[in-house]
């Protein structure tokens, strides 16, 4: 419900603080049941902070989302993301190659990464 709720705030009413809020009662309550659930709130968390450009915030909820869903490649894509625009290179070029590695739809994901890494 709360995750729903964050949506509403973040893609339809623009209210960041609110759609934050949300987002971070969803990973609260989920957690207990649902480390994945849990996990998606806090990737989302992550991403209107980084709206916000909060960004130590933005690393701290993606590492909260890997922490409880390792497995979740988009929260290992966001890390990066949020690492890089810190200037973290050596933190954005290892979540980076976990993200590609994970991700079944690349064919690939070792010269995808030998690429970006030079």
């Amino acid at each position: 419900v709360h995750q729903s709720i964050g949506n509403i705030y973040l893609y339809h009413r623009i209210n960041l603080d609110k759609a934050l809020e949300s987002y971070l009662k969803g990973g609260r309550y989920a957690e207990p049941r649902s480390k994945y659930h849990a996990a998606y709130a806090y990737l989302h968390a992550g991403f209107v902070c980084y709206l916000q450009r909060k960004d130590n915030e933005a690393i701290r909820y993606t590492v909260q989302a890997i922490k409880l869903f390792p497995d979740l490649s988009e929260a290992h894509y966001n890390h990066a993301k949020f690492s890089a625009v810190a200037s973290n290179a050596q933190a954005a070029l290892s979540s980076l190659e976990t993200s590609i590695l994970a991700d079944h739809s690349c064919d690939e994901p070792q010269i995808v990464f030998a690429e970006i890494s030079g």
